[in-house]
């Protein structure tokens, strides 16, 4: 836009012998707006780097709380295994006490079905 200006400005100037003076001038103006782009995009430069150097502590510190979130979500994990294999193996040993309990039960009912059996034999005999 600025070399828009430049050359309209350059073409309304007359050509008797001021052609080189609005040369030199179209020179000046382009190396003041060079200037003013190079001091702008280093102006720029350094708020982005005020901006990343702001965002570096918070990007370490956001990874060190998705780690501490993960070991954390993967000793819960392994918790509600734990908690599961007691349980499962909390109902073996009670099948197991169940089971042995019975087993107890009918060894003491033995006599008392054979002594049973044999009355009720000995009722049909008669």
């Amino acid at each position: 836009m600025s070399q828009d200006v430049l050359l309209s400005i350059m073409n309304s100037v007359t050509l008797n012998g001021e052609s080189m003076n609005v040369e030199k001038q179209r020179s000046e103006s382009c190396d003041k707006c060079f200037n003013l782009d190079t001091e702008l995009l280093k102006t720029q430069n350094k708020s982005c780097d005020n901006q990343n150097a702001l965002d570096i502590p918070e990007y370490f510190e956001n990874n060190d709380l998705k780690a501490q979130l993960q070991a954390k979500d993967i000793t819960i994990c392994k918790l509600k295994e734990h908690i599961k294999s007691m349980r499962e193996n909390n109902k073996e040993e009670k099948v197991k006490h169940d089971m042995d309990e019975i087993e107890t039960i009918n060894i003491e009912l033995e006599p008392s079905v054979a002594k049973l059996l044999s009355e009720k034999r000995a009722f049909h005999k008669k």
